[in-house]
This record gives C-alpha cells, sequence and structure tokens, in this order.
C-alpha cells in the first residue's frame, strides 16, 4: 500500500457522507478536516462505507464493524475512537441513538512523507484506539467546534497537527515499508515539493533520520540526494519554510506571537523572537508594524 503521489498537490480531504444527521460544525487545517455532527435515529440500523479519506472518529455510539477483506470480515464491538482507512470498505450496525460525534479526516501522506497506510493485516487495530492522547486531542477539538474562541482557527490548526502526529506514533509500526531505492535514484520533483510542503505545514519538521528511512536511504546518501534536488541543504530549506510559515501566520493580527511561536515549532516565544531577528533583522511584533511594502521588502531577505 505504498506509493509515490502522482500529482504535485496532496488529494482532497473529504469525509463520507452521512445519512440522519446534521452538521453544527466544520473546520479546514492546513492538514486536517474536522466536522462535529449530531444524529438522531431509532431502532437498529445497517450501512457500509468507503472513505474517500482516511479519518478518526470520537463517538460513544453503540456499534459493531468489519471490512469487507478476507481475516477482517466478521462482527466486532467498536470503540469509542475509531480509525477509518480511506478506500476500505467498512459495514457498520448501531442501535437506537442522540448524540454528537466528531470526525477529523486527513491524508496519511501528509503526516508520513510517502503515500501509505495501515496494512490490511491490522486493521483490527482500527475498531477500538485505546489512545488517551487521540482522546483529549479529538475531545478538545469538539468542544472548540461547539464553541469556538477568537483564536479558533489557531486552535484547531495546533489540534489538528498534534493529531496527525500522534496518529503516526500509533500507527507507524504497522504501515508497508517504504520500498527500497536504487543508489542512484534522485528525488523526484514531486517528492521535493511533497517534503517542502511537510516542513512548511507540520509544526514540528520531520527528522531527516525519519526522511531517510521512509526513503529507503542512509541519512548521509539522503541529504546528498535532497542537496542535488534543491540546490541548498536540507537544513536551510527547513528553516527557510519555518520561517515562511511563521510570517503568514503572523500577517493574521488575531494570531498572538507566542501562538505563532508555538504553531511554528518553538518551545518558547523568546526563542522564536531571537530566530526571527535573525533572519528578517526585525522582531515579530516590529514586522506586525510594517507597511504592507515594507513587509515585503523584509521577506525579500529570506529569498535572496
Amino acid at each position: 500500500m505504498n506509493n509515490a503521489l502522482g500529482a504535485n498537490e496532496y488529494p482532497p480531504i473529504k469525509l463520507p457522507p452521512t445519512l440522519q444527521c446534521v452538521v453544527n460544525g466544520k473546520a479546514q487545517t492546513s492538514g486536517t478536516l474536522f466536522e462535529l455532527r449530531d444524529f438522531k435515529w431509532s431502532g437498529l440500523r445497517e450501512a457500509s462505507v468507503t472513505p474517500p479519506s482516511s479519518y478518526l472518529e470520537l463517538t460513544r455510539i453503540r456499534a459493531e464493524g468489519k471490512y469487507e477483506k478476507g481475516a477482517n470480515s466478521h462482527w466486532q464491538s467498536l470503540g469509542n475512537v475509531r480509525y477509518h482507512p480511506a478506500g476500505e470498505e467498512f459495514h457498520c450496525r448501531w442501535y437506537e441513538e442522540k448524540q454528537t460525534v466528531i470526525f477529523c479526516a486527513f491524508n496519511p501522506a501528509l503526516a508520513l512523507g510517502f503515500n501509505a497506510d495501515i496494512d490490511p493485516a491490522y486493521f483490527t487495530k482500527t475498531y477500538d484506539l485505546k489512545n488517551q492522547r487521540l482522546l483529549q486531542l479529538l475531545s478538545r477539538a469538539m468542544d472548540e467546534l461547539k464553541d469556538p474562541g477568537l483564536a479558533s482557527d489557531v486552535v484547531l490548526e495546533a489540534l489538528g497537527a498534534a493529531v496527525l502526529d500522534e496518529w503516526k506514533n500509533e500507527f507507524g509500526a504497522y504501515l508497508g515499508a517504504p520500498a527500497q531505492r536504487n543508489r542512484g535514484e534522485q528525488i523526484s520533483k514531486t517528492h521535493l515539493e511533497q517534503l517542502i510542503a511537510r516542513a512548511r505545514e507540520q509544526r514540528i519538521a520531520p527528522k531527516i533520520t525519519d526522511l531517510a528511512a521512509e526513503y529507503g536511504v542512509s541519512v548521509r546518501h539522503f541529504n546528498r540526494l535532497f542537496k542535488q534536488a534543491a540546490g541548498e541543504n536540507i537544513a536551510q530549506v527547513f528553516k527557510r519554510e519555518r520561517l515562511n510559515r511563521a510570517i503568514d501566520l503572523l500577517n493574521n493580527s488575531k494570531i498572538l506571537v507566542k501562538e505563532v511561536a508555538y504553531l511554528c515549532g518553538f518551545h518558547t516565544s523568546a526563542s522564536f523572537c531571537k530566530s526571527f531577528r535573525a533572519s528578517l533583522g526585525i522582531t515579530p511584533e516590529g514586522y506586525r508594524q510594517l507597511s504592507p511594502t515594507n513587509r515585503y521588502r523584509a521577506i525579500s531577505k529570506i529569498h535572496s
């Protein structure tokens, strides 16, 4: 289940349609799609769904489910936190209930850097995720969608990134191993764009050791391949993309500087301000006070 993406952009994130529900909240982040749905029905129901995108679900609906594929094709009880891989037909039956459910759809390639999902041999692990971290993150996102605050977009952006990180921790061991590369094989333009987008969109930049393992080569060889493809080393590129992300966030005056620091992976506002000033010669607050023309001049320094 491990294939190179054939386009320069990640596929659009979508949730499956669901009968007898009302959507009462929705938020699109750079890597996830949150949706709050209110359900009300009576009696035993049964349905099949093939998700267009992979998604996590937090619910307390009493239900059973099974996959279409062989060893997993028998009914099992479903837990409160469930995972549904994209493109895998899933049968579910549930009972009389009225409640609110949160869905979090995403593209695994954004979290992994290559096009993969959980191996079918481990589908039984998706029925009931006893992961307290995911439970907390999804519960927090549900609360934010129910009662959004002034910085809801920032909060949900951070929650979406954390969900991706925790999903990777939960299922990383159950993915198909990345294909081994020929020693002379270069990083394609498409794959380079994916790596750069990943560095820009994720709160914490991926580790070079992980990227090398995903690509199936040594760290030293991966660094060499990246520099050949990008014309500069990976540390420089990732630093610049993190700065670009910070600038995008600073352009939104509703987002506090400390929130920008967190969303860009800095441990403190002080370390963020120091790094920002070293690159642009001005503090984040100073940048915000510039006119649009002077902002453009400041930004041009990181691309010169």
